[in-house]
């Protein structure tokens, strides 16, 4: 009996690719593979789970390099804060399978005095940037906010914190509650 090379964890090395302007799917695995039918391979492979004309700047994608024989041997591509496409590469095959993330949601509330503005003073408490331009859009309908909202205004707010463990991230759902008083 011949023993399979066995790629582990440890055996692999990540190099992480952030999309720039500009940039396209293509253009980044080149730097990665010389052999253009595998590259379209894998671009084929990926356009049925996922059209990469939706990757945006900033988007993180990461190739692994088997340390042996310095062969890329998988591509992780987080498509949403849930999910990550993953492809496994070996001798000119590529499999590809959808991996759900494991998150935990947990609720966070904050209270505090308005001296200034809702903004400024929401940003100065901590209240997540994309959650604070929700409440105020929210109640942007029954406040006149330079009228309505007077110095030490009490601001109340309850939203969703997502945590992603595998990349170590969070993102901010919906907001639960809020309240002004």
């Amino acid at each position: 009996l011949q023993k399979k090379n066995l790629i582990t964890e440890e055996s692999l090395t990540e190099k992480m690719v952030i999309v720039k302007k500009n940039d396209t799917f293509s253009k980044i695995i080149d730097h990665f593979f010389e052999d253009n039918n595998l590259k379209n391979i894998i671009i084929s492979e990926i356009n049925k789970e996922y059209n990469l004309k939706n990757l945006a700047i900033g988007q993180k994608i990461f190739f692994y390099k088997n340390r042996n024989n310095n062969q890329i041997v998988k591509i992780n591509l987080p498509i949403n804060f849930t999910t990550d496409i993953v492809l496994k590469l070996e001798s000119n095959k590529v499999h590809l399978t959808k991996e759900k993330i494991k998150t935990r949601k947990e609720i966070n509330s904050l209270e505090f005095t308005i001296s200034s503005s809702l903004y400024e003073d929401g940003i100065n408490a901590g209240v997540p940037l994309s959650i604070l331009t929700d409440a105020i859009r929210l109640y942007s309908f029954d406040i006149d906010f330079q009228r309505d909202i007077q110095k030490n205004t009490k601001f109340e707010v309850s939203y969703q914190v997502l945590f992603n463990a595998k990349r170590s991230s969070i993102t901010y759902g919906n907001i639960e509650y809020i309240n002004l008083k």
